[in-house]
């Protein structure tokens, strides 16, 4: 009898240890399955500010205005993976009508890939690629969707052939970026990367010289303590960047500051950025060009511990902004603008950051065009949203007056 419940109760302990490792691990595999599509918790305000800026963006009528529709919900859906939303990026990019769509899901994809989870990484890529095969009516769209496939393929160390590779120019620039990016592999020693990268530059178009400066680029941070190197991979960029635009110019220069700030180089990092700062100035631009770039600099001196600069370049922004704001049409004003509400955010005045996104809703607001008005009020709304500016009760109801007065004409 003894005999009989002992091995009964250790039948029972056997099940219910096959239990616990069946059950256990199952509901291990389902925490790390929904773990790769939860969001990160937000203020209330960051996911409010989201939702009425992709309703806001939605209500763009298709037609005429598919382009900027599309657009605009793109921006929301960036802005959600930037704040690790990827679950709500899904939910908008299926509301998304056109190409873009292909683009954003291609973006998810890279985000699943950049936070090790390969599945769903696939799993969209492969909905990027259904929307990649769909008549877009522009084969450039197309590309761009296939682009973006083919790089986050190459982060999940798949392939780099596509399986109908397109027959013109961009599919040709999507082979000579990936030919770029072959060259900086640390098998080949300095002086074959740099050779290889010449070559290139000499044969390339403007797509392939732009994406050599930027790998120079990277190849500056890898050889920074090396003097010699360095100074080489300085020269050969400056001597070739002529050949790209003032913007690419500037970003090339911040991205070196960025390489040295990151190898505690303060002196250099300023050098940097007054060498961007002097070829801005020397430029004619416009604030809604010109802002922007400043706006990159402004941060990196306030990165780089020159913070009384950086609140002067700051001021200095703002009055000539709302000195030349009239010579701007108001379609660009609030693009002009925002990089600076963003900016007091940034280096800890939010008082003062919120009384400017104020004035950058009120310059949304100029044009007689609602889509205009759309457009600039949810990039408003992703801006507050990404740098956590919690509008007060004055600017929630006046974003609520905007979009109660949405509505023809467009």
């Amino acid at each position: 009898m003894y005999q009989k419940s002992l091995k009964s109760k250790l039948f029972l302990a056997v099940i219910f240890i096959f239990y616990i490792l069946i059950f256990g691990c199952s509901k291990k595999n389902v925490g790390s399955e929904t773990k790769a599509i939860q969001d990160k918790p937000l203020f209330d305000f960051q996911s409010q500010l989201l939702e009425i800026a992709f309703e806001t963006a939605g209500s763009i009528p298709v037609n005429p205005y598919i382009k900027d529709r599309s657009k605009a919900q793109e921006l929301v859906v960036l802005t959600c993976l930037e704040l690790d939303q990827p679950q709500r990026a899904s939910l908008y990019i299926e509301k998304i009508e056109d190409w873009r769509k292909g683009v954003c899901y291609a973006e998810l994809a890279d985000y699943y890939v950049k936070h090790n989870f390969p599945k769903e990484a696939e799993r969209y890529l492969e909905l990027a690629q259904n929307v990649a095969e769909q008549d877009h009516r522009q084969t450039w769209r197309n590309n761009r969707i296939t682009a973006k496939i083919a790089r986050v393929k190459r982060n999940l160390g798949k392939s780099q052939q596509m399986e109908n590779p397109a027959e013109d120019m961009a599919q040709e620039q999507i082979n000579q970026t990936a030919e770029v990016n072959e060259v900086t592999k640390t098998g080949l020693s300095f002086e074959e990367q740099v050779k290889a990268l010449e070559e290139l530059i000499r044969t390339g178009n403007f797509e392939v010289a732009k994406n050599l400066l930027f790998v120079y680029a990277q190849l500056y941070d890898r050889y920074y303590g090396n003097l010699e190197k360095r100074s080489l991979i300085e020269e050969n960029i400056k001597n070739s960047y002529v050949k790209v635009p003032v913007f690419i110019q500037v970003d090339l220069l911040v991205v070196l500051a960025e390489s040295a700030l990151r190898h505690s180089d303060k002196s250099q990092t300023i050098a940097f950025i007054n060498e961007a700062q002097q070829l801005i100035e020397s430029q004619q631009l416009t604030l809604e060009y010109r802002t922007p770039m400043m706006a990159k600099l402004i941060k990196l001196h306030f990165r780089a511990d020159d913070i009384e600069k950086a609140w002067v370049d700051l001021q200095e922004e703002l009055d000539l902004f709302n000195s030349q704001k009239y010579l701007l049409t108001d379609i660009t004003r609030a693009k002009a603008l925002r990089p600076i509400a963003e900016l007091y955010q940034f280096m800890g005045d939010t008082q003062g950051s919120l009384s400017i996104y104020k004035q950058v809703i009120e310059e949304g607001v100029q044009n007689p065009n609602t889509r205009p008005r759309a457009e600039d009020l949810s990039a408003t709304c992703c801006s507050m949203a990404f740098y956590a500016v919690e509008p007060d009760a004055q600017l929630w109801i006046r974003i609520k007056q905007i979009i109660g007065e949405l509505g023809h004409p467009w």
